[in-house]
């Protein structure tokens, strides 16, 4: 059967609900009846209409009642009030006018406040599809509490905000402009949000709320900015299009103020060389792909696993695991919190920096620098790969060393108080290396060969030769790995390894 569809031609929000042919006319008009009664003359010009043929003045389902004032239960919880000085029935479908100001007020995880010039809650209509059409351009809020039944689709203009609560199993949003929220109302609802791009950095803005579950797919434009409010169920899944997309992760906190186990967002850049990520921790949890974007991760709360990608990387500090991109030239910054964070180079021309002590730092196969900074930095571990690496331990020393299969120069540092060094580790992680060590100390420092390479168990490396080069003493492993020892030529090699 065709869909027949009922609508208004004035207002700010137009929502249009598709119903089989063949209904009751005298539920038609009855509907049509409550909804013009509720408001001024004139403010309504309402049309029943076939999209695909003529006017069907009999196509209008049981109207259900929707008014513009009365609570329902806010997306983390609680009860959001709308209140309008105008009230308005929605029946199949209506365009709604104009209302004076009005206040959304949601409490549980958070309060938002927001001026409204129209509000729609579709209530319990079921059996039959929403499309909600808000082409306000006041610069005010559009409000739309969706049916607890009925998938609802949402089309925003950029002319005005909205505020969007789903209440259904299914919603689906699509934003062009302006500063929004989306609030999924429970663990079973699913909220799909498509952000146009803009010509300037925020011109499409949006607030995803998950705290109360439910889960939340978010495709962001060029120049969009979204901010995700993830809860202890649900999901989150963000992916920028080409451009630049700035994300944030937040954690909602439960109602007595402590934080609750967040869930992982899934974040994904673009698959177009040359656009750029921006992310912002603010409390939640991420797993971050950039795909080919370079990514920008800033400094802040929360945790985060970063996958690398074929672009560049910049990490101004963050908790958890960050792996830079294939492109080279990534900048790596630990958290200021002590034994929270892991950097891996990729690529070439890596900078991996340490601003607190027991963290990891694992080089590339390119030009990489690792290195602590702060006179009490201490007890980090370095990892050098296969390429070419420098090593600076922190000033406090205390650090371990693994040495891997390409050139490495290392200062693993020893503290400030000459009398009595701190002490460093050494260590292989594989085979073939060529290696100087500035500040070995014999008799504090450790380099240990018995128990072959870091993380497996295997055959004791033994001492193959040693030789001496002015003031240094270069020794060669029975592994082929060849390490100087800077101003140590007098030193016993049976007292350097262990």
């Amino acid at each position: 059967m065709a869909n027949s569809t009922l609508v208004a031609t004035a207002g700010t929000i137009s929502i249009a609900f598709g119903v089989p042919n063949g209904d009751s006319g005298s539920v038609a008009q009855a509907a049509l009846s409550a909804l013009t009664s509720q408001v001024s003359s004139g403010s309504l010009n309402i049309t029943a209409y076939n999209p695909s043929s003529t006017v069907q003045g009999s196509t209008v389902p049981v109207t259900t009642s929707a008014t513009v004032a009365q609570t329902v239960t806010a997306p983390g919880g609680g009860t959001s009030t709308i209140a309008a000085t105008q009230a308005v029935t929605v029946t199949t479908a209506v365009y709604v006018a104009s209302i004076p100001a009005a206040t959304v007020a949601a409490t549980g995880s958070g309060t938002v406040t927001t001026t409204v010039p129209g509000v729609a809650n579709l209530g319990a209509l079921s059996g039959a599809n929403a499309e909600v059409i808000n082409s306000d351009t006041s610069g005010g809020t559009v409000a739309v509490i969706s049916s607890t039944v009925a998938a609802t689709t949402l089309v925003a203009g950029s002319g005005s905000n909205t505020a969007y609560i789903n209440r259904g199993s299914v919603g689906s949003v699509s934003l062009l402009g302006g500063n929004s929220y989306i609030g999924n109302s429970g663990t079973n609802t699913t909220t799909n949000t498509s952000m146009a791009g803009g010509e300037s950095l925020a011109d499409n803005r949006a607030y995803i709320d998950n705290s109360n579950g439910g889960s939340s797919n978010v495709t962001v434009g060029n120049n969009g900015l979204i901010n995700v409010n993830q809860g202890s169920s649900g999901s989150s899944n963000i992916v920028a299009q080409t451009g630049t997309v700035v994300v944030a992760v937040s954690q909602a906190t439960s109602s007595g103020g402590s934080s609750t186990v967040a869930a992982v967002a899934t974040v994904a850049g673009a698959t177009t060389s040359g656009s750029r990520l921006i992310y912002i921790p603010n409390g939640g949890n991420a797993f971050i792909n950039p795909n080919a974007s370079d990514v920008i991760i800033l400094s802040g709360a929360g945790a985060e696993t970063l996958a690398g990608g074929t672009g560049t990387a910049t990490v101004f500090g963050g908790t958890g695991m960050f792996t830079g991109g294939s492109a080279g030239g990534n900048i790596l910054l630990t958290s200021t919190v002590n034994g929270v964070t892991t950097l891996i180079g990729a690529g070439k021309s890596d900078t991996l920096i340490a601003q607190a002590g027991g963290d990891v730092l694992r080089a590339g196969s390119g030009t990489d620098i690792l290195a602590a900074v702060g006179n009490t930095t201490i007890g980090n571990t370095f990892i050098t790969g296969s390429g070419v690496a420098t090593v600076l331990g922190g000033a406090a020393g205390n650090n371990t060393i693994g040495l891997g299969s390409g050139t490495a120069v290392v200062y693993g540092q020893h503290g400030s108080v000459a009398a009595s060094p701190t002490s460093d580790t050494y260590q292989l992680y594989a085979a073939g290396g060529s290696d100087t060590i500035g500040d070995f100390v014999v008799g504090t420092d450790v380099f240990k060969i018995s128990t072959g390479y870091a993380g497996s168990v295997g055959a004791a490396i033994t001492v193959a030769s040693t030789v001496a080069s002015g003031n240094n003493l270069v020794v060669t492993l029975s592994d082929s790995t060849k390490i100087t020892f800077l101003n140590d030529v007098n030193s016993n090699a049976s007292k350097i390894f262990t």
